[in-house]
C-alpha cells in the first residue's frame, strides 16, 4: 500500500489529535474531581466535617499571637534577672522597670486609661519562691486562658480561676506565710 504524502500528513495529524484527547481528559476528569474535593475540604472536610478554610486561619493567626506573648514574657523575665543580678538579687519596682525596660513598656504600660497587657507583681527577688507569679495577662475572662510568667522562667497557660489561685500563693508567699 503506497500512500500519498497528503494522506499521510492527514493520518499523522488525526492521530496525533486522537491520542492528545485520550491524554487530556483522564487528566481534565482528574483536576475537575481534586477541584470539587478541595472545596469541600475548604468548606469543613470531605465528610462535611471539621474546620473551615477560615476557622483554620483564626486559630494559626491565635497561635502565633500565643507564642509572641510567650516569646514577650521569655525575654521580660531575662531582663528582670539580668536587673537582678545587677542589684542585690531584687528585682526591680514598677517605675524603674519602665523607665529601661521596652519590653515592660509593652507590656506593663497602660495607655490613655487602657489597661496594660500583663500586670507585675513587684517585691521579689532571686530567691522568692520559682512557683511565684512575676506577671500574667491582665484581660482574662472567666472561661478564658492567658500567660503566666513564673519566677523559674516558665511560661504557663492558666484559666482565670487558675491564675487567681496562683495569685493569692504568690502574695501568701511574699507576705510569708
Amino acid at each position: 500500500m503506497n500512500l500519498s504524502c497528503t494522506t499521510r500528513r492527514r493520518l499523522h495529524r488525526s492521530g496525533r489529535i486522537a491520542a492528545g484527547g485520550l491524554i487530556l481528559m483522564p487528566l481534565i476528569s482528574v483536576s475537575i474531581g481534586l477541584l470539587i474535593y478541595f472545596k469541600r475540604v475548604g468548606e469543613g472536610g470531605p465528610d462535611g466535617e471539621g474546620k473551615s478554610y477560615i476557622e483554620t486561619v483564626v486559630d494559626a493567626r491565635k497561635s502565633a499571637q500565643e507564642m509572641t506573648s510567650e516569646i514577650e514574657l521569655l525575654n521580660f523575665h531575662k531582663e528582670l534577672r539580668m536587673h537582678a543580678i545587677s542589684n542585690n538579687d531584687k528585682y526591680p519596682s514598677l517605675e524603674k522597670l519602665l523607665d529601661y525596660s521596652s519590653i515592660a513598656q509593652k507590656l506593663l504600660y497602660a495607655r490613655g486609661g487602657e489597661q496594660p497587657l500583663c500586670i507585675y507583681i513587684e517585691g521579689q527577688s532571686e530567691s522568692s519562691d520559682s512557683w511565684n507569679v512575676l506577671a500574667y495577662e491582665a484581660n482574662v475572662s472567666e472561661g478564658e486562658v492567658g500567660m503566666v510568667l513564673l519566677k523559674s522562667g516558665l511560661v504557663q497557660t492558666m484559666t482565670a480561676d487558675q491564675i487567681a489561685e496562683a495569685l493569692q500563693q504568690t502574695k501568701d508567699n511574699l507576705a510569708g506565710k
